[in-house]
C-alpha cells in the first residue's frame, strides 16, 4: 500500500471513505470523481474514516466541502476519529458547520476499493481551482487566505 491512500466502499446511500496518510491534491482529484459519481447516483451519506489520517491539505478538505455544499437533497459529510491536527485543519477553514464531527468510526472500517487514478495536470488544477473556490465561498476569510493561490490557479487554468 502507498504511504497515503482513500479507499471507498458503497454501501446503501452511503459512501465510507478511509484516509490514510497524508491526504492532498493528488488523492483529492480521484475523490472528487468519485464523489461526483457518487451523487449522481443518489449517494446522500459520505462518511471520512479519518483514523489513519495524518494531514489534510486545502484542496482535499476543499473536495470535501464541495460534496457538504453542492450536494443535493439532503447530502451530509461526517469526519469521524480525526485527530486534533486533522480537526484544527478543517476548523481553521472555518467549515465546522458544515461537516458532523463524530468521535469513532463505527461500522466504517470495512476494507474498499482503493482509489488511484492518474489525471492530466490540467484535471488537476480545474480540482484544485475549484476546491478553493468553495472554500472562498464556505468561509469569508478564506477569501483572503486564499487570493493569490486563487489567482495562480486561474491564471494557469487553461495550460
Amino acid at each position: 500500500m502507498a504511504e497515503s491512500s482513500v479507499q471507498v466502499c458503497v454501501g446503501d446511500q452511503e459512501a465510507v471513505i478511509k484516509a490514510c496518510g497524508r491526504m492532498t491534491f493528488v488523492e483529492a482529484h480521484p475523490l472528487r470523481k468519485f464523489c461526483v459519481r457518487m451523487m449522481k447516483q443518489g449517494v446522500k451519506r459520505y462518511i471520512i474514516n479519518a483514523q489513519k489520517c495524518r494531514s489534510m491539505d486545502s484542496t482535499f478538505i476543499g473536495v470535501l466541502a464541495m460534496v457538504s455544499l453542492k450536494g443535493k437533497g439532503g447530502v451530509r459529510v461526517e469526519i469521524c476519529a480525526a485527530d486534533d491536527q486533522v480537526k484544527g485543519q478543517i476548523m481553521g477553514l472555518g467549515l465546522k458547520r458544515i461537516f458532523l464531527f463524530h468521535d469513532r468510526c463505527e461500522g466504517a472500517d470495512d476494507p474498499g476499493e482503493e482509489l488511484d487514478e492518474r489525471a492530466e495536470r490540467a484535471e488537476v488544477r480545474t480540482t484544485m481551482l475549484e476546491a478553493h473556490e468553495t472554500l472562498s465561498e464556505a468561509d469569508a476569510e478564506n477569501k483572503t487566505r486564499f487570493k493569490d493561490v486563487l489567482a495562480y490557479l486561474r491564471e494557469n487554468a487553461s495550460s
